[in-house]
C-alpha cells in the first residue's frame, strides 16, 4: 500500500513539471518601462525622406541585444559588435514617426528609449534626370513617385528601372506635396530597311553608283564603306537624307579600291532617327557554313580595267645643299610606304589609295658625325636604303595588304655637287696658314697666303674644312676668320668675269655666262663678293640682278 502511494506521487510530480514546461513556452516576454536611471543618448539627424539615429553612449562591451521599432514594427536589431547607428530611409516627408528601442535580456524586453520624430518638409520639386533625350533612354532616373504611361495604360516605376519595349511613353513624377513633372520619350529598336544599289556604271578605275534609300519615314542617313567582310571597313561617304532626290536615289562616284581582277566589296549602312542601323547576314570566312550578322547591305562591283600592285621604283637620287633628294615612283594600289636608310627615314602616308602610279620626292639632310649639326653641304657617305610599301591585292572575297620592299645603295660624294655655302673663310694670319690634306693635320697640301678666301664646308672646334672650288683642305681656325655671307641669290644680266680683287684690272678667275645664278656673300661699293659654283671672287654689282 505504501509503495503504491509513493509511485503515484512520483507520477503526479512528473506530470506537473511537464505541464509547467508547456505553459512556459507560451508565456510572453515581460516588458518593463524604462528606468529613469538608464538614460539613452541618441543623436537624431533627418531629411525629407530619411531619419538617422546615432546611439552615442552605448557601452561597446555590452553583450545584450537591442530591438529598434518604428510605429510598432521592428526595423532592425543591434547585437554585440554592431556599430550603434540606424539609417531609416524611404520615408514620407513631413511625417511624424514613433521610435522605440528595447533591451533584450533573456525573455524580458526593457523599453529604454522612445521618441516621436518628424521628417522634414519636402519643398523641392520632383526631378527627372533620365531620360535626358526623347529617344531610346537607357534607364529611368528621377526623384519622387513615378508613374509610366504607355498607350493610356499606367504602371508604377522606380528610379533605376529600364524600359526596353518599343513604344511611346510618358513618365510622370510626383512628390509628397503634390508637385508634378512629366517627360515623354520613344523607345524604338527597329532597324531601317536595306539600301538598294539601283545601277552601276564602271569606267576604268571608277564606278558610278545609283543608290536608293529605304522608304522608312524616320530614315536619317546612309554611310558607304569599302570592305567589311574580311578586313576593317573604311568610311568613304556619309549621305544625309536631304541629299537624296525626290525619287529616293543618290548618284555616287566611287574610286575602285580593289585594283586587281575580281570585284570591289562595298558595305552600305542605313540609319534612322533613333540611332538604329540595318544589318546583313554574310558568310563567316573563318567558320565554314557559319554566318555573321554585320551592319549594312553588301554589294560587289567589278572593275573594267584592273591595275596590279607592283614594287616601287627609285627614279633618281640627287645631291643637294646639305643632303640629298630621292624620287620614288609608287605603284597604283599603294596606301602606305616607309623609307628607311642609314642617313634618314620617314613614313609616307597616302590620303587615299592611289589608282595610278605616283611620284614622291623625299629630302634628307646629312649631319656632321662629330658635331651632330646639319652641314650646309654634306659629307662623303654611302646611302643604304630600304622602301617598304603596302597596297591592295585581290583575294576571292576581299582585298588585303601586301608588302613590297625595295633595297638599294647610293654613293654620296662631296665632290659631285656644286659648292654652295652660307659661310666663307679668310686667312688672317700675316704669315699665312698651312692647308692640310686631312683633318689629322699630318699631311700638308700647301701654304695659303693672308687674305686668301675659301668656302666653308664644315667647321669643328679646332679646324675648318674648306674648298677653293676644286680642292678640299683643312685649316686651323686660329689662323683664319670665318664670316657668314649674305647668301643672296642673284642672276647675271650680261656675260661677265669673276675677278680676284675689287678692280677690273685684277686677275680673271673665270667667265660667267648671262643668266647665271650666283650667291652673294658680301657687298662692297660697286662690287659683290660671290660664290659661283664653288669659285669665290668679285663681280661688278651693276651686272647682277
Amino acid at each position: 500500500m505504501i509503495n503504491f502511494e509513493l509511485k503515484s506521487w512520483r507520477i503526479l510530480l512528473v506530470l506537473f513539471c511537464f505541464l509547467i514546461g508547456l505553459m512556459g513556452l507560451n508565456v510572453p516576454k515581460r516588458i518593463y518601462a524604462a528606468s529613469p536611471d538608464s538614460a539613452v543618448a541618441i543623436d537624431v539627424t533627418k531629411t525629407e525622406h530619411e531619419i538617422t539615429l546615432l546611439w552615442t553612449n552605448k557601452d561597446p562591451f555590452n553583450e545584450l541585444s537591442y530591438e529598434v521599432q518604428r510605429d510598432g514594427k521592428v526595423i532592425t536589431t543591434l547585437d554585440y559588435g554592431i556599430y550603434p547607428i540606424i539609417h531609416d530611409r524611404n520615408l514620407d516627408s513631413n511625417t511624424t514617426y514613433n521610435y522605440k528601442i528595447y533591451e533584450i535580456n533573456g525573455d524580458e524586453k526593457n523599453l529604454i528609449y522612445t521618441n516621436d520624430i518628424a521628417t522634414d518638409k519636402d519643398d523641392t520639386p520632383p526631378t527627372i534626370t533620365e531620360p535626358s533625350t526623347s529617344v531610346n533612354p537607357n534607364s529611368l532616373i528621377f526623384d519622387g513617385n513615378g508613374t509610366l504611361y504607355k498607350n493610356g495604360a499606367a504602371q508604377h516605376v522606380n528610379t533605376g528601372d529600364s524600359i526596353n519595349e518599343d513604344g511611346t511613353y510618358t513618365l510622370v513624377v510626383k512628390d509628397d506635396v503634390g508637385d508634378e513633372i512629366s517627360k515623354s520619350f520613344i523607345i524604338d529598336h527597329t532597324p531601317p530597311a536595306h539600301a538598294e544599289l539601283a545601277r552601276v556604271e564602271t569606267q576604268g578605275d571608277y564606278a558610278y553608283l545609283t543608290l536608293r534609300r529605304p522608304i522608312d519615314s524616320d530614315f536619317s542617313k546612309m554611310e558607304i564603306y569599302s570592305g567589311g567582310i574580311k578586313t576593317m571597313p573604311n568610311l568613304l561617304k556619309v549621305i544625309p537624307k536631304d541629299q537624296f532626290s525626290q525619287d529616293g536615289t543618290y548618284k555616287y562616284l566611287q574610286k575602285i579600291y580593289n585594283l586587281t581582277k575580281g570585284s570591289e566589296t562595298l558595305n552600305i549602312v542605313t540609319y534612322d532617327n533613333y540611332g538604329n542601323q540595318d544589318s546583313s547576314m554574310v558568310p563567316d570566312w573563318q567558320t565554314v557554313g557559319a554566318y555573321l550578322n554585320l551592319p549594312g547591305a553588301f554589294f560587289e562591283i567589278k572593275q573594267s580595267n584592273p591595275v596590279y600592285f607592283t614594287s616601287p621604283k627609285v627614279k633618281s637620287i640627287q645631291q643637294i645643299e646639305g643632303g640629298f633628294t630621292i624620287a620614288i615612283e609608287f605603284p597604283a594600289g599603294t596606301n602606305w610606304a616607309y623609307f628607311n636608310s642609314n642617313l634618314g627615314k620617314t613614313e609616307i602616308p597616302f590620303h587615299e589609295v592611289t589608282t595610278k602610279s605616283t611620284d614622291q620626292v623625299l629630302k634628307f639632310p646629312l649631319k656632321n658625325i662629330e658635331t651632330l649639326k646639319t652641314t650646309p653641304i654634306g659629307e662623303k657617305a654611302t646611302l643604304k636604303y630600304e622602301i617598304d610599301t603596302n597596297g591592295y591585292v585581290n583575294t576571292p572575297v576581299k582585298s588585303q595588304y601586301k608588302s613590297k620592299p625595295l633595297v638599294g645603295t647610293f654613293n654620296y660624294d662631296e665632290n659631285n655637287y656644286r659648292f654652295i655655302s652660307p659661310k666663307f673663310l679668310e686667312i688672317t694670319n700675316k704669315k699665312g696658314a698651312i692647308l692640310y690634306k686631312e683633318k689629322s693635320m699630318k699631311f700638308v697640301a700647301k701654304k695659303g697666303s693672308v687674305g686668301t678666301r675659301f668656302i666653308v664646308i664644315r667647321e669643328d672646334v679646332k679646324y675648318a674644312k674648306v674648298s677653293d672650288g676644286s680642292n678640299i683642305y683643312y685649316v686651323k681656325k686660329s689662323d683664319v676668320r670665318i664670316t657668314k655671307g649674305l647668301n643672296q641669290k642673284k642672276n647675271t644680266i650680261v656675260s661677265t668675269t669673276l675677278k680676284s680683287a675689287k678692280n677690273s684690272s685684277s686677275r680673271t678667275i673665270s667667265t660667267i655666262s648671262k643668266n647665271k645664278q650666283v650667291i652673294v656673300l658680301q657687298q662692297f661699293t660697286g662690287w659683290y663678293y660671290v660664290n659661283v659654283d664653288g669659285k669665290l671672287g668679285y663681280v661688278l654689282s651693276k651686272y647682277l640682278k
